[in-house]
């Protein structure tokens, strides 16, 4: 830096706008081209470099030198660029999601889904009066075999047999369900 850079700078750290305007013209186009090595989009590059020029004009009292400043601002339109290529591929990625979303695919697996939950939870409520009170505390509630025997004061054997008694009712009702549904094969493709 000559020693008219270096006034400039002095001038520019003393609030002098025609200071800041020959610092701005220096460094606006060196800065543009820096921010084009990590976005290809040169409005978006203009728009940083401006931003970032600026937040110069706003801190100008802290930069104790030229060197801090030449360092702020390539760090500042660096971390910003790096913002903006963060903060596209978030938008890309809920983009995906959203399509996906909205696909039928979706759409489909959701709905039978829910008529899955929605036969499975008929089929509990079917189960006999034990069937269903063991199934409740051991598969609902997460309570281990001898807890569950303690709290319905039955014998461990019995909470074995009424689980596997639920279990096998449960199936022989989707079961029957699954041979249902492939007479319809058009439902599912």
């Amino acid at each position: 830096m000559d020693s008219s850079d270096k006034i400039h700078f002095e001038e520019f750290r003393k609030g002098n706008e025609n200071a800041y305007e020959k610092i701005f013209q220096k460094y606006y186009a060196p800065l543009c081209s820096f921010a084009l090595q990590y976005l290809p989009e040169k409005e978006t590059c203009e728009d940083i470099v401006q931003e970032v020029m600026i937040a110069i004009w706003e801190k100008k009292t802290i930069f104790k030198n030229v060197d801090a400043f030449k360092t702020y601002l390539y760090t500042s339109v660096k971390n910003k660029a790096l913002n903006v290529i963060k903060h596209q591929k978030v938008k890309t990625r809920h983009e995906d999601e959203i399509k996906f979303l909205d696909s039928e695919e979706f759409f489909t697996d959701k709905i039978i889904e829910e008529e899955v939950h929605a036969i499975l939870f008929e089929c509990y409520k079917a189960l006999p009066e034990q069937c269903h009170r063991v199934f409740k505390l051991s598969y609902l509630e997460g309570l281990r075999l001898k807890e569950v025997a303690e709290k319905l004061n039955i014998s461990v054997n019995t909470v074995k047999t009424q689980k596997y008694r639920a279990i096998k009712l449960i199936k022989e009702r989707f079961e029957k369900l699954s041979k249902c549904l492939t007479q319809f094969p058009f439902l599912f493709p």
